[in-house]
């Protein structure tokens, strides 16, 4: 069985961990320089990952929501759902002198693929 592997984003800037079987998307369709998106052939499930412009009008853990619920209105999500905000230690980021702090938001979106639509669920 195929284990998870670590997988370097933006030019090796960061690193992933991705699910075992994962497959980089930019090596079958173009993918915007701010993302790094990654499919599963088996269960049609993506991994992106999204570079984004700072807001400063929003801060702290209302930040990491304020950007996935706007990821998803852009993308015209049927659904938003969020599973958990967490802090990140700063003493483990590449960006620890530039960050006040950062946050990691897990969740779900329902978004229709190109020319598809999203199933009722």
């Amino acid at each position: 069985m195929e284990s998870a592997r670590n997988c370097p984003v933006f030019g090796g800037a960061f690193s992933a961990i991705l699910p075992p079987g994962a497959i980089d998307v930019s090596d079958l369709q173009p993918v915007p320089d701010n993302q790094e998106v990654f499919c599963h052939p088996m269960t049609d499930q993506s991994v992106i990952v999204e570079l984004l412009e700072l807001q400063a009008h929003v801060r702290g853990k209302v930040a990491a929501w304020y950007h996935f619920e706007d990821v998803g209105r852009v993308q015209g999500a049927r659904a938003v759902h969020v599973l958990s905000v967490q802090p990140l230690g700063l003493e483990n980021l590449s960006l620890r002198g530039c960050c006040q702090d950062a946050w990691l938001l897990s969740g779900k979106q329902q978004v229709a693929k190109e020319n598809q639509q999203v199933a009722d669920n």
